[in-house]
């Protein structure tokens, strides 16, 4: 017989616990919500029964937004954030601590190739990420991020950048058309500079 909170999903109990046994199921988190949506049992049934403390603490984040799709958690949300805090601070005291995992950086071809070619230049006048970031009047940590390829930058830092190497990234022109002063793919030009002729953006 089905639990109360499983009256109408179609696989059965010990499916359910397969499941949330396995963090890396792509199902985990769903069911994950329906169960700190639903079930009624204490803290101490839920973590005995159906998902481990660690899992549950590891990915409380994303359960919780899941849970938050339904306005009829707002009540079962603050509850079980007050369980994920009194776990991680047990678990703290055991050595044992849980990190957000890193947001996969944006990409853009766009981003990267301007990044390649800033990086390039850069390095062709021999200035260092600090020198350069010195000359801008920013951090290092700035500069490496421009040159990661995952910034969408702003006209007015792509011209402090170029007044900073004293040049234009090639192929690039930091003209109108621009969108709300941001760079987007359809006003990126790109091209291949031939020897002996003189090159101009479309």
């Amino acid at each position: 017989m089905k639990k109360p909170w499983l009256w109408n999903i179609n696989k059965t109990e010990a499916e359910i616990k397969r499941i949330l046994a396995d963090p890396e199921d792509k199902a985990f988190v769903h069911y994950a919500a329906l169960l700190f949506s639903r079930h009624t049992g204490l803290p101490k049934e839920i973590f005995g029964t159906y998902i481990r403390k660690e899992d549950f603490c590891r990915h409380w984040p994303a359960i919780k937004r899941r849970m938050r799709k339904d306005k009829w958690n707002d009540e079962r949300i603050p509850f079980w954030d007050g369980a994920h805090d009194f776990l991680v601070r047990e678990f703290k005291k055991k050595g044992i601590e849980f990190r957000r995992p890193k947001k996969e950086a944006l990409k853009n071809p766009a981003w990267e190739r301007l990044a390649l070619d800033l990086r390039n230049r850069r390095r062709a006048r021999k200035i260092t990420q600090a020198e350069l970031a010195k000359k801008m009047g920013v951090t290092q940590q700035f500069i490496a991020k421009v040159e990661s390829g995952t910034q969408n930058l702003s006209t007015s830092t792509i011209e402090k950048i170029e007044k900073a190497l004293a040049t234009k990234p090639a192929g690039y022109s930091v003209e109108e058309p621009f969108r709300e002063g941001r760079i987007t793919e359809p006003v990126t030009t790109w091209f291949v500079e031939e020897p002996g002729r003189k090159t101009e953006s479309k």
